[in-house]
């Protein structure tokens, strides 16, 4: 028996100088230093979490103000959706085009230039027409004087 009570005692001192120095309670500090890393276990009832830095990136990140400048100057597209609640647009162009378009006044002349047509509607509340000819024959009419002589 003395024999496997030596080796028992061996072992036994094996084992003791191995675990030397091994904190018998551990924080998380003691824990953080021996290994920094989790395993892939979730850290739970965690308060007060004050960290730099995540996975390299800074935290908590830097956002932008979210001005429609920075907004549109980051992607420059609605992605197809609509913008609401949107006041006072001072525009200059519209899809590369002058905004608001010029339009030349429509005057009689242009108007019957380029269609020379009423489209079946009436002309109304005109003063001073002064025609030369309607429906191609001479206006005012020539009338044969029907005087008795």
């Amino acid at each position: 028996m003395s024999g496997s009570f030596y080796q028992l005692n061996q072992k036994y001192n094996q084992l003791l100088a191995l675990i030397q120095g091994i904190p018998t309670s551990h924080n998380l500090t003691s824990v953080l230093t021996a290994g920094d890393d989790a395993g892939g276990l979730d850290i739970t009832n965690l308060n007060n979490l004050g960290v730099l830095t995540i996975n390299g990136s800074v935290f908590p990140p830097v956002v932008a103000d979210n001005t429609l400048t920075e907004v549109l100057t980051a992607g420059n597209d609605a992605g197809g959706l609509s913008i609401t609640n949107l006041n006072d647009v001072a525009l200059a162009t519209i899809n590369g085009n002058v905004y608001p378009p010029v339009v030349a006044a429509d005057t009689l002349t242009a108007v019957l230039t380029a269609g020379d047509d009423a489209g079946g509607l009436d002309i109304l509340n005109v003063n001073n027409i002064s025609l030369s000819q309607i429906n191609g024959a001479v206006y005012p009419p020539v009338v044969a004087d029907n005087s008795l002589m």
